[in-house]
């Protein structure tokens, strides 16, 4: 090997983002991971000189770049000793009588390249759910039992709908809804309809019920006063808490 390239980061996350930086940067080869402890974890990759410096350069990069990601130190050994790298790479003797570099080994013979690959499917599979077969199977049981009480419904609104004809009255369900819908006609859409209900509600249950509008239409509301206490080239970007808070002070001037 020409060069020998190492970091250390602090977690699996940014390990696998430099190496992941390493390989595609650079054509350089992952040689061995170490769990030093403590949360430290050790890349070793290996290939020309050049190839190597820039691959670690763009590791460092990639985890800057990483939220939360460490890089605890970093180096470049250019032509290493063989002795250092038959250490670090042993090559133990199999039945077989062939050999295998103790860095490409992971747990059953694994190369790691494989064992790699493995681990950061582990990191993905965190994010699914423990139960996705029972998550996917559920919707298709609990589509029978709204079928069937949907049926049941059916069958009960038209029992009211002739007993309330027969009875002369409204069901209740056609009561809440016309109470709704004169909920929504009497909520305040105007500067006067608003200047009428601070007189005769007085300014807290005049708010209250702008309250129940949306931002957008506050916002519009808002426009047709000339004297608003918000300025009215920021009235587009104002939230509903504030412009609430604007109609309170403008009333409550008003009422002083």
């Amino acid at each position: 090997m020409s060069a020998l390239g190492l970091i250390e980061t602090r977690g699996l996350i940014s390990a696998i983002e430099g190496a992941d930086a390493m390989v595609k940067s650079s054509n350089v080869r992952l040689m061995n991971k170490t769990y030093v402890g403590a949360g430290l974890v050790t890349i070793t990759v290996t290939g020309d000189v050049a190839a190597v410096k820039s691959s670690v350069d763009a590791a460092l990069a990639a985890i800057s770049r990483l939220h939360g990601g460490e890089v605890i130190s970093s180096h470049v050994i250019p032509r290493p000793e063989s002795g250092i790298t038959d250490v670090l790479f042993d090559t133990p003797k199999d039945s077989s009588g062939s050999g295998q570099a103790e860095g490409y080994a992971c747990e059953g013979g694994q190369s790691f390249e494989s064992c790699f690959e493995n681990e950061m499917k582990s990191v993905s599979a965190i994010d699914q759910p423990e139960h996705e077969d029972v998550l996917l199977a559920s919707p298709a049981v609990e589509d029978a039992e709204p079928a069937q009480n949907a049926e049941k419904n059916l069958h009960q609104l038209d029992n009211d709908s002739v007993s309330s004809k027969e009875n002369g009255t409204i069901p209740s369900s056609e009561n809440e809804n016309l109470t709704v819908s004169k909920k929504k006609k009497a909520l305040p859409i105007s500067k006067d309809e608003v200047d009428a209900l601070n007189d005769e509600l007085g300014t807290q249950q005049a708010v209250a019920m702008l309250a129940q509008h949306t931002v957008a239409t506050l916002r519009v509301l808002a426009r047709q006063y000339s004297e608003f206490t918000i300025d009215k080239k920021k009235l587009s970007k104002v939230k509903k808490r504030a412009l609430l808070e604007g109609f309170t002070r403008y009333y409550n001037l008003l009422n002083s």
